[in-house]
């Protein structure tokens, strides 16, 4: 007698999941035990008060987590107005991010939190090389630091410079060498070419990874 077949289920919305409470994520109670007035904080805020769906959880994690790691910057992460209401896809991204960056490198973190890219509000730029940062930090924390410290970076990011910290942080994903760019003379400020440039070495490094080897091997 052949077994019935299973019945297909449908694949919950963010908004059909079950809610979470903030003590449900890690690390929260360890929080809350260490920095009391960032734990109510982040449990006032009016997308984490009644209960955490979907695309949120990350960013409710990488606040917990930035407030073990660097309490002074999630303090001031909180008192920007843009987290208090509720956050835009690239506001997630960037409160999402910052967590793993405390994580890596927490030194960097606290000059970084109220730069004028994250405390004027988040632009699409931005939240996607805050986030590329984030995953250079998996590489080389000094490449971090390095960049973290660069003019262009400081005084607010541009398309271009977007650019160039998404390139990398790709880079560094597909092949572990982002950071042999970082130093270079031509990464001290950013034009339009120096973009164009990574971004081809980027598409090299995933669409012909021998290529890329050679040209690092003969800069």
């Amino acid at each position: 007698m052949p077994f019935p077949s299973p019945v297909p289920q449908r694949t919950l919305t963010p908004e059909e999941q079950p809610s979470l409470a903030l003590d449900d994520f890690e690390y929260a109670s360890l929080l809350r035990a260490v920095s009391p007035e960032i734990y109510n904080a982040i449990s006032e805020l009016m997308w984490v008060a009644d209960g955490t769906h979907g695309r949120d959880g990350g960013p409710v994690q990488g606040l917990i987590d930035l407030g073990i790691e660097s309490p002074s910057s999630a303090q001031t992460l909180l008192n920007m107005r843009w987290l208090t209401d509720e956050l835009a896809d690239e506001e997630a991204r960037v409160t999402s991010s910052l967590g793993y960056l405390a994580l890596d490198v927490p030194d960097a973190i606290e000059d970084m939190v109220p730069l004028p890219s994250i405390a004027d509000g988040i632009t699409e730029d931005e939240s996607w090389a805050i986030s590329s940062l984030a995953d250079l930090a998996l590489e080389s924390m000094d490449a971090v630091r390095t960049i973290a410290s660069r003019k262009w970076f400081v005084d607010g990011i541009t398309e271009d410079e977007s650019l160039v910290i998404q390139s990398l942080g790709s880079i560094s994903y597909e092949t572990g060498m982002g950071s042999t760019f970082v130093t270079m003379p031509f990464l001290e400020s950013i034009e339009p070419p120096d973009s164009h440039a990574l971004m081809s070495l980027d598409m090299l490094s995933y669409e012909a990874p021998e290529a890329f080897d050679d040209i690092l091997s003969n800069p």
